[in-house]
């Protein structure tokens, strides 16, 4: 028993570069350094993601209202510059009338 080896002793850095040749060992230390490093800008990248969604949702609603408030503000000026602009229609159609009578 005591010249076994669990699967958990091995799994860690230390026990796998006693067990293996110092060829190999410094090899697979290196492969176990990149993961590690790999691991490390997923999880990064992972908040990146998350922070960006949060941002496009904020942004998104900010837009919505901004929409919300231009189309009030194109109701209330349809509405004041449609009295106005009844008014220069109406003078132009009598002048157009105007027109065809002296023709």
């Amino acid at each position: 028993m005591a010249g076994e080896i669990s699967i958990l002793g091995v799994i860690s850095n230390e026990t796998l570069t006693s067990v293996l040749p110092p060829e190999l060992s410094s090899s697979i230390g290196t492969l176990i350094l990149i993961l590690k490093t790999a691991g490390i800008l997923f999880i990064i990248y992972v908040l990146f993601l998350i922070i960006t969604g949060v941002m496009n949702i904020i942004c998104g609603r900010r837009i919505k209202k901004i929409l919300e408030k231009v189309c009030e503000i194109e109701e209330k000026l349809d509405k004041v510059i449609g009295k106005k602009s009844e008014k220069k229609e109406d003078s132009v159609k009598k002048e157009n009338k105007k027109k065809e009578k002296k023709s």
